[in-house]
């Protein structure tokens, strides 16, 4: 059988290593023959282990590694490679370096983000959402497939009334384009309406004093708990009774579809991905990003109404287990990549 190679570059933790993690799962239920290829002492190196998925490790310094496509290309040969996904802008720049058309080898850009440079070389691009989709084709890619995010499906525990006071969730990446400075300005006006909550705020990053700043400004330290990054995201999601995805910009949301998929209420602005992903008032609430005041006013909505509430988050589970979950992302793979895999 013809082996896919899904290759990943990125060291740290993030949303695209999550990728990357769970686009080797999906291929491996999907029955299709596929090898993780990822930079050594990677995050996803542990991830990758504790799921049993098979891996290597490829060294490459970047731009000045004149060597690095030779090594793509001798595990390529090794393993019989026919197709290879790329997850991020370092993968597809070596994957184009180390075979630069024509080829006989298929090459996918998985489009994360907006930085799609290098994309219209690639044979075909996966778009995670129908804006991506639109924008590849505006740039002159002609090859798109749309291939949303997945979850790993689990049926939820029953979720009990909200807390007395109800505790209010967020966690990500502490940069400005996740918009934590709308979410605790919301909180504020909560305060100052005398709504009474507690907050956990889970995450990290190069914004963090400046989010603390924040909290001190308007005097939250005593309702906001800062707890880091989110190691256990069941605790994290069975702690909270709503969830808020406050981001500016959001190509996708997994961390969305995580908060769905154990049926939490959700809250999130109208970013790009999460105004495809919710259906507003039916399995989630969406408000203009960047703005405080509507915000609050859709937390302080569904905390006067928590039977609501939790309504919108069974609805949220069913339909997120029904069009996310790896299963039908396998499907999704499979007829995607099977015109590529025949040719073998």
């Amino acid at each position: 059988m013809t082996m896919i190679l899904n290759l990943m570059l990125g060291k740290k933790r993030g949303g695209l290593e999550q990728a990357a993690l769970d686009y080797a799962e999906a291929l491996r239920l999907a029955k299709l023959e596929a090898l993780t290829v990822i930079s050594p002492g990677a995050w996803l190196e542990a991830q990758l282990v504790a799921a049993g998925v098979t891996h290597e490790s490829l060294t490459n310094w970047g731009n000045w590694d004149f060597l690095a496509p030779g090594r793509l290309r001798r595990v390529a040969e090794k393993h019989r490679v026919r197709v290879i996904i790329c997850h991020g802008n370092r993968a597809l720049k070596l994957a184009l370096r180390a075979f630069p058309a024509p080829r006989n080898i298929h090459i996918v850009a998985v489009s994360h983000n907006y930085s799609t440079r290098r994309f219209a070389q690639a044979d075909q691009c996966f778009a995670i959402t129908a804006h991506l989709a639109k924008y590849l084709a505006d740039s002159g890619v002609t090859s798109i497939a749309f291939m949303p995010n997945m979850v790993r499906v689990h049926e939820p525990e029953p979720r009990p009334p909200f807390r007395n006071p109800p505790v209010i969730g967020a966690m990500g990446r502490f940069v400005a384009k996740k918009g934590f400075p709308t979410f605790i300005e919301a909180l504020a006006i909560l305060r100052d309406k005398g709504v009474p909550f507690t907050a956990i705020l889970g995450g990290d990053g190069e914004d963090a004093a400046s989010i603390d700043s924040h909290i001190a400004r308007y005097q939250l330290g005593g309702q906001i708990q800062r707890i880091g990054w989110v190691k256990d995201k069941t605790h994290f999601f069975d702690s909270i009774d709503l969830f808020i995805l406050p981001s500016l910009q959001e190509p996708f949301g997994i961390v969305l579809l995580e908060a769905m998929m154990h049926a939490v209420p959700v809250i999130s602005s109208d970013a790009e991905g999460p105004a495809e992903i919710l259906h507003n008032h039916l399995d989630g609430y969406v408000v203009p990003k960047g703005d405080p005041v509507r915000l609050a006013d859709a937390i302080e909505h569904l905390l006067a109404d928590p039977v609501k509430a939790l309504a919108t988050g069974i609805v949220g589970y069913h339909y997120v287990a029904k069009a996310y979950s790896m299963e039908a992302m396998a499907h999704r793979l499979h007829d995607a990549l099977s015109p590529y895999i025949s040719k073998a």
